[in-house]
């Protein structure tokens, strides 16, 4: 069985992975005093977005991302229409083949540096955020250059620099998908799409809440 067979989109599964994630954020990330407000386990699928009026299909990293140990991913790749000439971002939702959409006006704001590491279609990269700061973590053991501890973080911001997190609907299907919205400070967004939005978006909100 091979990694993305192992990623079925069985809910129980699912939160399996988010507990053992949890766990390991817990013991081996977070800071003494700090809050763990929203994690995912691993999310396969690729990365599309639009930098000002430029679309990205797929995005294709703007800066260099650490290197993982695996190899040419079996991911389904993107349909011809939602790559083709008439495409306008609006549908990515409906391509199964995304998991990851970002809006940027500039290659040089926040969600088009957390986007970069979600371009390889396993994904390996996971962000984490806390009441102190947001993150892209890898396990080390998938990189092919990591540290002796557990995770790898591969950015990291001040959790000021996010301005706002939901879960809007995405697409034309019906009925539409619910994703994660990671809202920037600057005006940049980041997408998630994950089984587990609705449990992931209202657990942060009652973190927040304190």
């Amino acid at each position: 069985m091979g990694l993305l067979d192992s990623l079925a989109p069985d809910l129980l599964l699912r939160k399996k992975r988010d507990s053992e994630m949890e766990e390991d954020l817990r013991k081996h990330w977070l800071r003494p005093g700090e809050g763990l407000l929203l994690w995912h386990a691993p999310i396969p699928g690729y990365t599309g977005g639009r930098i000002g009026d430029e679309l990205r299909l797929p995005h294709v990293p703007v800066r260099q991302v650490p290197e993982h140990r695996f190899g040419k991913c079996d991911w389904p790749k993107p349909h011809e229409l939602t790559t083709g000439p008439g495409f306008d971002g609006i549908d990515w939702a409906d391509d199964q083949a995304f998991s990851y959409w970002f809006e940027a006006r500039q290659g040089e704001q926040d969600a088009v540096w957390f986007a970069d590491h979600f371009t390889d279609g396993w994904g390996a990269a996971k962000v984490v955020l806390s009441d102190q700061r947001i993150a892209v973590v890898y396990h080390s053991a998938q990189l092919r250059e990591s540290g002796q501890s557990l995770l790898t973080t591969a950015l990291e911001l001040p959790a000021g620099r996010l301005a706002d997190v939901g879960m809007p609907f995405a697409g034309r299907s019906v009925p539409p998908p619910r994703v994660i919205r990671l809202g920037f400070a600057d005006g940049s967004a980041l997408y998630l799409r994950d089984d587990l939005t609705r449990l992931r978006v209202e657990r942060a909100w009652q973190l927040m809440r304190g």
